[in-house]
């Protein structure tokens, strides 16, 4: 195999909520996946075994550091709340319409992209703002996209996240 650096992905993520760029950000952005693998383990195993795994919890998320926030994405960042004109109250509860399609764009050296989505991703992060003179108001926002109820215990519900390596985005 041979290494191609033209193959690496550059940093820079342009990001959407339900089709709305979320604009600028500050920071950086971070894609993780957190799995659970358990081992089904039987007396006389001497450690792991091959083919007694188990995939127990997957948990997609992303990380945005959003440095833009307005009155106009705030219900796209933030849920259990309502926008009334410009004066952002809480609800107290989540509803239906608080759980987003995410989707995160990045490009790779040779002009090539990556494309993530999570899907029926809500914001799990809390409202934190720091005030620092001769700073700007950077807020953590943590998506984590969310699987369908299941109706069937037996059959896997499908992923709530998508990686696609693309050669163009048309």
């Amino acid at each position: 195999m041979s290494y191609d650096k033209q193959k690496v992905i550059l940093g820079l993520l342009k990001i959407s909520v339900d089709g709305t760029a979320l604009g600028y950000s500050r920071g950086g952005s971070s894609f993780t996946v957190n799995r659970v693998i358990h081992h089904i383990a039987a007396d006389g195993d001497l450690g792991d075994t091959t083919n007694a795994h188990i995939l127990d919890e997957e948990r997609p998320t992303l990380v945005v550091n959003q440095l833009v926030v307005d009155p106009a994405i705030f219900l796209k960042l933030f849920p259990a709340a309502a926008n009334s004109t410009g004066t952002l109250s809480p609800t107290g509860q989540i509803a239906s319409a608080d759980y987003h399609d995410v989707v995160a764009v990045a490009k790779t050296k040779e002009g090539k992209f990556v494309r993530i989505t999570l899907n029926d991703a809500i914001n799990k992060g809390n409202i934190s703002w720091t005030f620092n003179d001769r700073d700007e108001v950077v807020t953590s926002v943590t998506y984590e996209a969310t699987y369908a109820e299941r109706t069937d215990l037996f059959t896997y519900p499908g992923s709530p996240y998508t990686i696609e390596f693309l050669d163009s985005l048309t």
